[in-house]
């Protein structure tokens, strides 16, 4: 096993499982709803993919009634408020083996008497079938449909050797086309920080795969990498091997594009959003800031995604200075961009910085001794 994901067992491992009562967990901002069922751990999760992701283990989600009636509960709360809704689970929605199939079926119906415009399902790239897409076009009439899924980053070393997580892009590109061809929209995730790679790499990285999602006719969706607690990042952040991405990166990201582009990228996880554990002293840490400067980018962020409008997003983008001076925090994160040793030594670095991180970890018995293995 790669030593990256024998470390993500490792931390995964000490997890406090769900609340057994706690079939759906939900979020709510604007017109938007999001319900997760907090089903047991996906196959990518259990093999150590994914250094960044911990959505929680929770019990196998086997009483259909229960769920169906707190499902509708909540959709009946938020009626009339909320016009699109996504779907998701600790790991793939469309994956039978992470979430039964009978339960899916009788959620779409239910789903279906709502009057949702949008629906977004979030799943893993392997679980999309044409036989499951046409499931959700048969049983949600009148629809407009997204597949949600996780790329992080277009290229191949970065997603193998900092991810963990290898997708190659010719596999991804069949199932964009089996989406399409169904009728249905794209929505791929794409990460900002990723580990072993400096403040310009991750920037760079995150702006050359919006790049790449774009011109495969797709929609990106930006999440600022957030450290979360039972994973190889939090340990890193602990052993000093990794710094919290700053939040204006987020903003300078945005700046890299055109407004026809930004019509296809949107953001999340910006610190808008709050991780709840079992355990009182588990916390996520967003991406860093000082207060005032959080409180103007977060709001902003929050008027961006709400405009979808691309020629507004960039209108958005281009004013905000006008109206918000920002403090010295912007000016830390520009220098620690300028800062940065810009060998294009890319791969080299990251072999370098993961052995370090091995070494550390079998000193510490998180990890095997055998150390020189990718």
């Amino acid at each position: 096993m790669d030593k990256l994901k024998e470390l993500n067992c490792y931390f995964r491992a000490l997890r406090p499982p769900n609340p057994k009562s706690n079939y759906i967990d939900y979020y709510y901002s604007g017109s938007y709803l999001e319900i997760d069922f907090p089903n047991t751990r996906c196959d990518y999760d259990k093999s150590g993919c994914c250094t960044m992701c911990n959505y929680g283990t929770g019990n196998p989600v086997t009483d259909i009634n229960a769920i169906t009636e707190q499902l509708l509960s909540v959709l009946e709360e938020y009626k009339g408020e909320t016009s699109v809704l996504l779907i998701g689970t600790n790991g793939s929605v469309l994956d039978t083996k992470n979430f039964q199939f009978d339960i899916l079926c009788e959620s779409l119906k239910i789903i279906n008497t709502f009057p949702y415009n949008t629906i977004i399902f979030e799943t893993h790239f392997s679980t999309i079938t044409r036989p499951v897409l046409q499931l959700l076009k048969k049983t949600l009439t009148d629809k407009e449909i997204f597949i949600e899924a996780g790329l992080e980053s277009s290229n191949s070393f970065i997603q193998t050797y900092c991810y963990a997580k290898t997708l190659p892009l010719d596999f991804i590109k069949k199932k964009i086309d089996l989406i399409h061809e169904s009728g249905m929209h794209v929505y791929i995730n794409v990460i900002l920080g990723a580990p072993f790679l400096s403040t310009k790499e991750q920037k760079q990285d995150c702006v050359n795969t919006v790049r790449w999602v774009i011109e495969h006719h797709c929609y990106a969706v930006i999440f600022p990498l957030n450290i979360k607690p039972f994973t190889t990042i939090e340990y890193m952040y602990q052993k000093e091997m990794y710094t919290p991405i700053f939040l204006w990166m987020l903003f300078d990201v945005l700046k890299a594009f055109s407004a026809d582009e930004l019509e296809y990228i949107d953001v999340t996880w910006y610190g808008n959003r709050l991780d709840e554990y079992v355990e009182d002293d588990c916390e996520t840490i967003f991406p860093q800031t000082c207060d005032r400067c959080s409180n103007i980018l977060q709001a902003l962020f929050d008027q961006y995604n709400n405009l979808k409008n691309g020629s507004n997003r960039f209108c958005l983008l281009e004013n905000f200075f006008k109206e918000n001076k920002p403090c010295k925090c912007y000016e830390t994160y520009l220098t620690d961009l300028s800062v940065t040793d810009d060998t294009g030594e890319t791969e080299k670095s990251i072999d370098y910085l993961r052995k370090k991180l091995f070494c550390e970890a079998a000193i510490d018995g998180a990890l095997t001794e055998d150390i020189n293995a990718r």
